[in-house]
């Protein structure tokens, strides 16, 4: 059974975030959407563990 989630420990950030931020920084990060002034900081290096994070496929992961 699927666990409801509702923060996630985000390993590109460092610290626990709200599920619905994760969503909006994978579409930062696959090109989607463009980063805000919150997310200017964000290297390709974030990229990168952010696209190899199990948690896209499992948030609960």
């Amino acid at each position: 059974m699927t666990k409801i989630v509702d923060d996630v420990d985000c390993p590109m950030l460092k610290k626990e975030i709200e599920l619905g931020y994760c969503i909006e920084l994978q579409w930062i990060v696959d090109g989607g959407v463009k980063p805000t002034k919150d997310e200017e900081f964000l290297t390709q290096k974030h990229y990168e563990i952010c696209r190899n994070c199990k948690k896209r496929i499992d948030p609960s992961l």
